[in-house]
C-alpha cells in the first residue's frame, strides 16, 4: 500500500504526478498523516469522483476544475472549507477550518542528526525527506560537458523517489542533475573536469592503432612475401619450353613458370618482379629456361634479348616474306611456316569478315600484324602466327575497321584493309598517307576520266611476282598480266591486301585528306601530287632525275 502514499510519513505533492494527494502532506486519497510520530488527523480536503480541488472553485463531472491554480511552498494548494468526500465510503463530516500546517514550525520534520560514521546508525526519516546526513552524490568531472564546478546532488529517501513516483512538479522533464542544480540554485564544492584524461585516452587509441598496423604489416610481409619458398641459382640444367600468351599479367606468368617447374612459388616470382623495374617489359612468346631457377634469375632470363630471340616484322611486309623470316629464325625448312598457316588456318582466330578461297592468294595476308615477337628455342611456327593474328585483331578493333568501312563508301572491312595495304606499299612518308588514301579512292571511281577506274600501282605487280623493286616493265607490258591482284589489269581494288599495314596506314585510311588528286610520285623525302596526267609527267621527270643522281 505504500506505493500509493498510504504509509507512515508525508510525501510532497507535485501537480505533474497523478498519484499524489490533494495537499502537500497527503496521499492520493486523502489518507491521514502524522508528523513526528503523532496520531492527530486533520480533515480531508477536496471532493469529486476520482479527483480533487481546493478553495471555492466550482466542481465539474469527474471532480476536475479549470483555470490555473496558485502554487504554494511545498507544492500544495490553499485549503478551504469545502466538504470532502471519503472515497472509502465514510460519511462526510461538516467541514471545519483546518490548521495551517505550512505556517508553523511543525510543518516539516526536524532535520536528521548527522551520521556517526561510515557505517553507523542513522535516524529513520519519513519517505521523501531530504537526507542531509549522507554525503552528496557527485557527477564525475570526466563525463561533464562543461568546466563548471561539479554538481552536488543530495540523496533522496522514500520508495516513491526510488521508483520515480515522487515527480518533480512542472519541471518533471528536467530529470538531469544539471536541471536540479539550476532549479535549486545549489552551491556545493566544485570539482574541475580532468581534461588530461581525454588526451591520454586519445593518445592510447592512436598509439595502439599504429602499433597494430605496424606489426600487422610486418607479419603479412614476413609470412607471405619475405618467406615465400624459392629456388637458388640458375637452374638444374634441365631445359623446359613454355609459352607466354599476349596480355599475360605477372601473376599469370608466375603460374606458368611454377607449373613448368622453373620457379618454386608464384609469390617468390611476384616479389622478384616487383623488385625489378624492367619486369613490365616481359614480352609474350615462347621461351626455354631451366628448371629450379631462382625467381630473380628467371626474371632476368625472360628479359634477356638472346633468350627471347625476338622476331621483328616491319610495316608493309608481305606474308611470303614473313614465312621466310619465321623459318630462318626457328631453323626450319623453307616453306614450313607457310604450310603451318594453311594447316592451322581455322585455329588462328581470324575475324569473321576475313575471306578465303576464290581469287584470294593467301587468307592470312594483312592479318600477320607488324610488331616484335619472341621466337625462342622450341617455338612452333603456328604459335607465332597465332600471336600475330591476335595482335591484328586487337589493333583492328581499336581502330574500328568495321565501323569505318561504310564511312568510306567501301563494301566491307576487307576492302578497308586492302586500301591500307596499298597506302603502306606506295608511300614512303607517313605524313602523306592521308593524301595517298584520297588518290586511291579517287582513281578507283569508274567514271573518273583520268583513270577510268584503274589504280595502276607497281606494288601490286611486284606482289604477284613476290618481289620488291622499282625496275618494273612499262605500263603496257604490266597490263598484259591477267591477275586479280594486278591493278594494271583489273579496275578498282585488287582481290585482297598485298601486305600487312601498320597502325599509321590504317588510321590514315579512316580519315583521308580532301582533294582532287589522281596521281602521285614518291621522292626520297617527299611525295608529289597532281590532278592531271600532264602535271604528273612533270613530277615523274623530277623522280627520274633523283634516281639518276643516286646512280
Amino acid at each position: 500500500m505504500t506505493e500509493y502514499g498510504r504509509g507512515p510519513g508525508s510525501e510532497p505533492w507535485y501537480p505533474g504526478d497523478p498519484l499524489a494527494g490533494n495537499t502537500g502532506q497527503h496521499g492520493a486519497w486523502g489518507a491521514q498523516a502524522s508528523y513526528g510520530g503523532g496520531q492527530q488527523p486533520y480533515p480531508q480536503q477536496g471532493g469529486g469522483q476520482g479527483g480533487w480541488h481546493t478553495g471555492q472553485q466550482p466542481q465539474y463531472p469527474g471532480g476536475g476544475h479549470t483555470g490555473p491554480q496558485p502554487q504554494y511552498p511545498g507544492g500544495g494548494y490553499p485549503t478551504g472549507n469545502m466538504p470532502a468526500v471519503d472515497p472509502y465510503g465514510q460519511p462526510q463530516q461538516p467541514a471545519a477550518p483546518a490548521p495551517d500546517y505550512y505556517g508553523t514550525p511543525e510543518a516539516y520534520p526536524p532535520p536528521a542528526p548527522p551520521r556517526r560514521g561510515p557505517g553507523g546508525p542513522r535516524r529513520e526519516q519519513p519517505p521523501g525527506a531530504w537526507d542531509e546526513g549522507l554525503p552528496p552524490e557527485r557527477d564525475h568531472a570526466f563525463f561533464s560537458d562543461d568546466d563548471e564546478p561539479e554538481e552536488i546532488v543530495p540523496r533522496r529517501g522514500g520508495r516513491a523517489a526510488e521508483r520515480g513516483r515522487g515527480g518533480r512538479g512542472p519541471d518533471r522533464a528536467g530529470r538531469g542533475r544539471r536541471g536540479e542544480r539550476e532549479r535549486r540554485g545549489g552551491d556545493d564544492e566544485p570539482k574541475r573536469r580532468n581534461g588530461c584524461a581525454c588526451l591520454v585516452v586519445a593518445l592510447v587509441l592512436v598509439g595502439g592503432g599504429g602499433a597494430v598496423a605496424y606489426y600487422g604489416y610486418n607479419y603479412i610481409h614476413d609470412t607471405f612475401l619475405a618467406s615465400a619458398p624459392d629456388f637458388e641459382g640458375d637452374g638444374n640444367g634441365t631445359p623446359v619450353t613454355f609459352e607466354i600468351p599476349p596480355g599475360s599479367t605477372i601473376g599469370a606468368i608466375g603460374n606458368i613458370l611454377k607449373d613448368k617447374g622453373v620457379v618454386q612459388s608464384v609469390d617468390a616470382f611476384t616479389q622478384a618482379a616487383s623488385d625489378n623495374e624492367k619486369s613490365a617489359g616481359i614480352q609474350p612468346g615462347t621461351y626455354t629456361l631451366e628448371k629450379e631457377m631462382s625467381a630473380s634469375n628467371a626474371i632476368k632470363a625472360l628479359l634477356d634479348p638472346k633468350e627471347r630471340n625476338a622476331l621483328t616484322i616491319p610495316e608493309g611486309t608481305s606474308n611470303y616474306e614473313i614465312y621466310a623470316m619465321i623459318d630462318d629464325k626457328l631453323g626450319l625448312k623453307d616453306g614450313t611456316s607457310k604450310a603451318a598457316g594453311k594447316k592451322h588456318y581455322k585455329e588462328l582466330g581470324l575475324p569473321k569478315w576475313a575471306k578465303s578461297g576464290g581469287d584470294i592468294k593467301d587468307p592470312l595476308e594483312g592479318f600477320l600484324f607488324p610488331a616484335q615477337y619472341n621466337a625462342g628455342k622450341g617455338t612452333k611456327p603456328e604459335a607465332l602466327l597465332k600471336q600475330m593474328v591476335a595482335r591484328a585483331n586487337a589493333e583492328f578493333t581499336k581502330a574500328d575497321v568495321v565501323g569505318n568501312a561504310a564511312k568510306l563508301g567501301l563494301k566491307d572491312p576487307w576492302q578497308v584493309l586492302t586500301v591500307a595495304s596499298l597506302v603502306e606499299a606506295e608511300g614512303n612518308n607517313e605524313e602523306d598517307f592521308k593524301k595517298i588514301t584520297r588518290v586511291v579512292l579517287n582513281r578507283m571511281v569508274p567514271s573518273n576520266p583520268e583513270t577510268v577506274g584503274r589504280l595502276d600501282f607497281d606494288s601490286t605487280y611486284n606482289y604477284i611476282k613476290q618481289q620488291s623493286t622499282l625496275d618494273v616493265p612499262s605500263a603496257s607490258k604490266m597490263r598484259e598480266l591477267a591477275d586479280p591482284y594486278n591493278t594494271y589489269y583489273v579496275r578498282g581494288l585488287p582481290a585482297g591486301p598485298i601486305n600487312n599495314p601498320g597502325v599509321v596506314a590504317i588510321e590514315a585510311t579512316h580519315s583521308p585528306a580532301k582533294g582532287d588528286w589522281n596521281y602521285f610520285v614518291s621522292l626520297k623525302d617527299k611525295t608529289l601530287f597532281a590532278v592531271t596526267n600532264a602535271e604528273h609527267q612533270k613530277n615523274v621527270e623530277l623522280y627520274n632525275e633523283e634516281r639518276a643522281s643516286e646512280g
